[in-house]
């Protein structure tokens, strides 16, 4: 039977974020399944989040698994309901739980952070977490936004079938208090909530974001939906969210999410 153990803590926030209320599982199939089915059934509060030490079906973006052994590793989903935005604004939500991960990790010393297109977060070429983000749509606007964090902190032992992980022990050589991790990473998203999405200060963050793609400086090996594979350097990722890439030949080109594969290869 899986061991509950609910959270309560209560304090002033922005009208967005009203508690922290928290549910922790020592095992769950998936923090993200779940809360996608806690809100099917009711309306929990904003910043409500789901929390387990394991998970054995954990979703990545496109249906891909995420691994992570038992307690080593911070694994939560939360709700947010971002009611003013509109659907064509969506990506503005990956660059505010983007910009917010990096800032945090980047108080532990992890060296070359960036952000894979669209929402992973890497440690010069290796994996540090990944994210993933479902809205549910009412219209033209977006009425609540499920946020999934995977992030490596302790984990050390990978399956080989993991082509490029890493954690923040196997960058710094140190434990991490996954709990503390956790209370930073939340307190962030609450603290730039407003900014990112709402307020004239979201350019910023945007101009954040654009600065830390991950492979432009770089040219790397990419295969489109026809299978095609080129050499290509990141130039920028548009107001819609697509990737635009500019080919070894000088070609620009762009693309929607599951459009384009990054297949790795350092040609610089």
């Amino acid at each position: 039977m899986r061991k509950i153990t609910t959270f309560s803590i209560h304090h002033a926030m922005n009208p967005h974020l009203q508690t922290k209320n928290r549910q922790h599982f020592e095992e769950i199939d998936s923090t993200h399944d779940y809360l996608c089915s806690v809100l099917s059934k009711t309306n929990p509060p904003a910043g409500f989040c789901i929390t387990s030490a394991f998970q054995s079906g954990g979703r990545g973006q496109i249906g891909r698994s995420w691994h992570s052994s038992s307690g080593k590793n911070l694994l939560v989903s939360m709700v947010f309901y971002p009611n003013d935005m509109v659907v064509l604004r969506q990506f503005d939500l990956t660059i505010w739980v983007t910009t917010c991960l990096l800032d945090v990790l980047d108080k532990y010393q992890l060296q070359h952070l960036s952000v894979k297109w669209p929402n992973d977060i890497y440690v010069g070429e290796k994996k540090i977490a990944g994210i993933l983000i479902q809205n549910t749509l009412r219209g033209d606007k977006i009425t609540n936004c499920v946020v999934s964090i995977g992030l490596n902190v302790n984990e050390v032992d990978f399956p080989d079938m993991l082509p490029n992980p890493t954690s923040v022990k196997s960058e710094t050589g140190n434990e991490t208090d996954v709990e503390t991790l956790l209370t930073e990473i939340r307190d962030t998203l609450d603290d730039h909530f407003e900014k990112v999405l709402f307020s004239s200060q979201k350019a910023e963050y945007r101009d954040i974001f654009l600065k830390k793609l991950f492979g432009a400086n770089t040219y790397y090996k990419y295969r489109d939906a026809e299978g095609q594979t080129f050499s290509a350097i990141v130039r920028y990722v548009g107001e819609d969210g697509k990737l635009h890439l500019q080919k070894d030949n000088g070609e620009l080109c762009s693309y929607l999410f599951r459009q384009v594969e990054w297949l790795g290869g350092n040609n610089s």
